[in-house]
C-alpha cells in the first residue's frame, strides 16, 4: 500500500509517486529519454537496476548514466533514488517509506561531508551550513 505524497504540490496523487506534476516527457534529451525509458521499469527499491545495466541498455557510459540520472532528479524533478542494500541500483520511488529511507541517506551522507569540509576549513560546522544555506538560497532563487 502506497502512503500519500507529503509534498502534493510536487507530486500529483494520481501520478506515478516518483513523477511530479507538470512533467513533460517530450523536454528530455535523447540521452534522458533513453535512461527515462529504462527507469519507468524499475519502479520500487526491489526492481531496483545497476548503473553498468542502464548503460549496457542505453550504449551510454557509466559516467553518461550518472550524469543523466543525475540530472533527471535535480533539473526534471525526478524522484530516482539508490540503494545501499540489495538489490543494489537506482530505482524510481514507489513508496513513501523509499521516499524517506533514501532521503535520510542523502541527509546523513551530507552531515557527514559538511562535517569533513568543516575540518578541513577550521571552520564551526554551523558556520559552513549558514555559508552553504546561503549558496542554496541563491541558486534556487536564480532558477
Amino acid at each position: 500500500m502506497n502512503s500519500k505524497p507529503t509534498t502534493p504540490d510536487l507530486f500529483a496523487p494520481s501520478a506515478p509517486w516518483w513523477k511530479p506534476v507538470g512533467f513533460r516527457e517530450e523536454q528530455l534529451t535523447s540521452e534522458e529519454r533513453k535512461v527515462y525509458d529504462v527507469m519507468k521499469f524499475h519502479v520500487g527499491a526491489a526492481r531496483a537496476i545497476k548503473q553498468e545495466e542502464i548503460a549496457q541498455m542505453t550504449g551510454l557510459s557509466d559516467r553518461q548514466v550518472q550524469d543523466v540520472l543525475k540530472h533527471l532528479t535535480e533539473t526534471h524533478g525526478l524522484g530516482l533514488a539508490a540503494s545501499v542494500r540489495p538489490p543494489y541500483g537506482v530505482y524510481a520511488i514507489d513508496t513513501q517509506r523509499e521516499l524517506d529511507d533514501y532521503c535520510g541517506q542523502l541527509h546523513s551522507r551530507a552531515l557527514s561531508q559538511l562535517r569533513r569540509e568543516a575540518i578541513l576549513r577550521r571552520m564551526r560546522p554551523g558556520e559552513l551550513a549558514g555559508q552553504i544555506a546561503a549558496e542554496l538560497e541563491a541558486e534556487v532563487s536564480d532558477r
